[in-house]
C-alpha cells in the first residue's frame, strides 16, 4: 500500500560552537573531505544489544532490513551524494597530498564526513483489521576534524513515513519501506547540508610579545578560544576578548606575520561559551544520543551557549585517519566551558471519560531538568522544561501512544533549551596577593569555591592596537577560607614568580557562596536518598530535587550522577583527568530531599510537603520545608486504577515542582 510521507524540516543548527576550528595552512578552497563509506549508529542498539547506553533508537523489526546489504547500499549512496554535492570529496583520507607530505600536513589537510542513523522506530495505532503505521527516521551528517575529534559541522534530518496496513503484515510492510525512506533522506540531507557548508579562511596578525609568547589581534570575539590551534603549529594559551596569546611549537614569530586557520562556523557562534550535553536520566526505550541531539539543536539556535556535539562512533574513524597519516595525533579536543546535565522524566499517560458521551480525555506529560555545571564541577544554573498535551478522543480516533510520548518529551526539551538560552555569566577579575610564601585571592563576592583551579594573568599593558593585554603565568588552586577571599596554593607557579597586579579571571553568575566547601546528594550504597513521608510516590521528585537544590543553595553543589554520564568521553578530549565535572568527589555536606503526598479526608484532596535536610556526616545541620494543598482532577467512577493514578501523578507533579523549588531557595535563610 502506498505511503504518505510527512517530512520534518531540516533542523536549523549546523554550525556548533566549541568545536568548529580547523587550524590548517591551506585555504578553505583546498580543504578536502573524506566521505566514509559506512552507516553508523549501530554500536549498541536493539540490533546489536550490549551493556551500556543505547547509541541509537532502532525498532527490532527494522534490524534485518538495516543489517548487511541495507547498510552497504546506504553507505554507497552517501559517498556518491557527497561527491555530487560537496567540493573536494576524496576517495581516501589525505589522498590529495603528495606521498612525501608530512604526517601533520596530512592530518590538518582534510576532514571526515560520516553518516549516522540516530533513530528508526515504528509507531502503530490499531484500527481493528487495519493498522495506521508510522516510520520516524532521523539521520545525521557529521563533519569532523580527524586531528582532534571535534565535530565541526553537523546536520540532522527527521522524517516520518506513514500509511495504513493490514494488521497481520503491518510491521513487515513498514520495515520494507525503510530502504526507500533512507534513500530519499540521504539525498535531501546531503544536498541541504552542502548549501550551508561555507568554511572561511580567517587571518590573525602578530602584533607583539607578552612574556615568552606572542600576541595576535584576534580573540574570543573572533572565535579564538584557549587551547585552539592556529597557523602551522601555534597553540592559543589564552584568549581575551580582542586578542589572544599564541605559543608556537617550533621557532618564533615576527611582528606583522599572519597566522591562518579555516573555520567551519561563524565567529559569533564560536565566541559563545561551549557546553557539552550529558544525559543523566533517560526514559525507557530512548538513546542518550538522540535526546542530546534534540536538546543541542534547540539550544544552539538561540542560546548564549554553543553546543559541543560528540560523534559517538568516531573513535574508530579517527584511529584510521591517524594511522593513514602515519602519526599519533598531538592535537586533542579542548575541554568544554560548561556541562549541561539533562534529566528526562516521562510521566505515564492517563485516560478518563469526559462529560460528553463517547468522548474521552487523554493526558500526556514529560518533565526535563537541566543543571548547568562549570569547570569547577559546581552547578551554577538550572532550568525546568515541561511538555503537556491533552487530547479529546472520539470514536477511538487517537494518536499513537508512542507519537504522543515522543512529542511531550521533545516539547519539554525545547522548553528547557529556550529557558537555558537566557543564561549569561559575567567576567569577574580578582586580585592575587602574595605575602612571602602565602598566596591569597581577594574574593568578597564569594565567586570561588575551595579546590578550584585558576589561571593567573599578568598585564602586558598596551600591545599594538590592543589597550589591555594579559598573558598567563601559571595556575593556582584555592585551598582555605580567609576574610574577604580565599588562600591558594601553587599548582605550577612559585609564589616568588607572582607580582603585584596579577589577577585571575572567572565567570560569575551573580550568586555568591555563603559556604565554599562541596555539597552533594546524600547517598546510601551509591543510591541517592529520598525521604518520602507520604503514601503516593512521586516519579519526578528525585530528579527535580537535584536540579532545584543544586542551583539555589548558596554553596558549590555538585551532581552525583554527572561523572558516570561523562565516563565514555574520556578519549574524546584533551586533559580529561583535569576536567573536574567528570571526576568523583567527596562532599563535605550532603542533602536529602523530603516529600510527602498524603490524602486529606476533609478536603478530599491531598496535602503536599516539599523540603530538604542538610547533613554533615550523620549530624543534621539544618532543614526547611513548605506545605500546600492540592485539589486533583475529578476522576469519573469506573476509571481503571492505573489510569486514575496516571492522572493523579501528573496533577501532583504540576503542584509539587514549584513547591520543591521554593523550598530549596528558603533553605538559605534557614542556615
Amino acid at each position: 500500500m502506498p505511503q504518505r510521507l510527512r517530512g520534518w524540516p531540516m533542523r536549523a543548527l549546523a554550525l556548533l560552537g566549541g568545536a568548529a576550528l580547523i587550524a590548517v595552512p591551506a585555504s578553505a578552497a583546498e580543504l578536502s573531505i573524506w566521505a566514509v563509506p559506512g552507516l553508523y549508529g549501530f554500536e549498541n542498539t536493539a540490533c546489536k544489544p550490549r551493556e551500556g547506553r543505547a547509541t541509537a533508537m532502532i525498532a527490532k523489526p527494522l534490524c534485518p532490513v538495516l543489517e548487511g546489504k541495507g547498510q552497504v547500499i546506504a553507505a554507497q549512496q552517501f559517498v556518491a551524494s557527497m561527491k555530487r554535492n560537496f567540493p573536494k570529496v576524496v576517495e581516501k583520507f589525505a589522498a590529495q597530498l603528495p606521498n612525501d607530505a608530512t604526517p601533520r600536513a596530512k592530518l590538518s589537510s582534510g576532514l571526515i564526513a560520516s553518516l549516522r542513523l540516530t533513530r528508526a522506530t515504528i509507531w502503530t495505532v490499531n484500527k481493528g483489521t487495519s493498522v495506521d503505521g508510522f516510520l520516524p527516521v532521523t539521520l545525521t551528517l557529521d563533519i569532523t576534524n580527524p586531528a582532534t575529534g571535534e565535530v565541526v559541522f553537523t546536520r540532522t534530518r527527521s522524517e516520518t513515513g506513514e500509511g495504513t496496513f493490514l494488521a497481520a503484515t503491518a510491521e513487515t510492510e513498514i520495515a520494507a519501506s525503510l530502504p526507500a525512506k533512507l534513500s530519499t533522506m540521504i539525498e535531501s540531507l546531503v544536498a541541504s547540508a552542502a548549501r550551508d557548508w561555507h568554511p572561511e579562511r580567517q587571518v590573525a596578525t602578530v602584533i607583539g610579545r607578552a612574556g615568552d609568547a606572542w600576541v595576535v589581534d584576534r580573540g574570543r570575539a573572533n572565535g579564538l578560544r584557549t587551547h585552539d590551534s592556529i597557523g602551522a603549529d601555534g597553540r592559543v594559551t589564552f584568549a581575551g576578548p580582542n586578542f589572544a596569546i599564541v605559543q608556537p611549537t617550533l621557532g618564533e614569530y615576527k611582528v606583522g606575520q599572519t597566522l591562518e586557520r579555516t573555520s567551519a562556523a561563524p565567529a559569533a557562534v564560536l565566541a559563545r561559551p561551549s557546553v557539552l550535553t550529558a544525559i543523566v536520566q533517560v526514559p525507557e526505550g530512548y538513546s542518550p544520543t538522540y535526546l542530546a541531539q534534540t536538546f543541542e539543536d534547540a539550544l544552539g539556535a538561540k542560546a548564549s551557549l554553543s553546543p559541543m556535539p560528540v560523534n559517538p562512533g568516531f573513535a574508530d574513524l579517527r584511529r584510521y585517519a591517524v594511522g593513514e597519516a602515519q602519526m599519533s595525533s598531538s592535537d586533542d579536543r579542548p575541554l568544554p566551558d560548561y556541562v549541561a546535565a539533562v534529566s528526562i522524566v516521562h510521566l505515564p499517560s492517563g485516560r478518563i471519560a469526559s462529560n460528553i458521551p463517547g468522548v474521552s480525555i487523554e493526558r500526556h506529560a514529560a518533565a526535563v531538568f537541566v543543571s548547568l555545571i562549570d569547570r569547577t564541577g559546581r552547578v551554577v544554573h538550572s532550568v525546568q522544561g515541561m511538555g503537556r498535551i491533552q487530547d479529546e478522543v472520539s470514536r477511538d480516533m487517537r494518536f499513537s501512544a508512542e507519537q504522543r510520548r515522543e512529542t511531550v518529551i521533545r516539547n519539554a526539551l525545547l522548553d528547557a533549551a529556550a529557558k537555558l538560552a537566557t543564561f549569561k555569566p559575567k567576567n569577574l577579575e580578582l586580585s592575587v596577593a602574595v605575602d612571602g610564601k602565602s598566596i591569597s585571592i581577594v574574593d568578597p563576592q564569594g565567586a570561588l569555591p575551595l579546590g578550584q583551579e585558576v589561571t593567573v594573568l599578568r598585564s602586558a599593558g598596551r600591545v599594538g592596537s590592543v589597550d589591555r593585554v594579559y598573558f598567563p603565568v601559571g595556575r593556582l588552586r584555592t585551598s582555605e577560607i580567609m576574610p574577604g577571599g580565599v588562600s591558594a596554593r601553587p599548582d605550577d607557579v612559585e609564589p616568588a614568580a607572582l607580582r603585584k597586579g596579577d589577577l585571575v579571571n572567572v565567570e560569575y553568575t551573580g550568586s555568591g557562596l555563603a559556604w565554599r566547601r562541596t555539597v552533594g546528594r546524600c547517598l546510601e550504597a551509591l543510591i541517592p536518598r529520598l525521604d518520602d513521608r507520604g503514601s503516593n510516590p512521586v516519579p519526578v521528585a528525585s530528579s527535580a530535587a537535584d536540579a532545584f537544590f543544586s542551583a539555589n543553595y548558596a554553596a558549590p553543589v555538585r551532581r552525583w550522577d554527572v561523572p558516570p554520564a561523562l565516563s565514555d568521553l574520556k578519549a574524546d578530549f584533551a586533559n580529561w583527568s583535569r576536567f573536574v565535572p567528570a571526576g568523583t568527589f567527596t562532599a563535605d555536606r550532603c542533602y536529602v530531599p523530603v516529600i510527602a503526598v498524603t490524602p486529606d479526608a476533609k478536603t478530599r484532596g491531598y496535602s503536599l510537603l516539599a523540603g530538604y535536610t542538610l547533613f554533615e556526616g550523620a549530624t543534621k545541620i539544618t532543614g526547611s520545608g513548605l506545605q500546600a494543598n492540592l485539589t486533583p482532577t475529578l476522576i469519573p467512577p469506573g476509571t481503571p486504577a492505573d489510569q486514575a493514578k496516571a492522572i493523579l501523578d501528573q496533577d501532583v507533579a504540576l503542584a509539587l515542582l514549584p513547591l520543591m523549588e521554593r523550598a530549596a531557595k528558603s533553605l538559605n535563610s534557614a542556615r
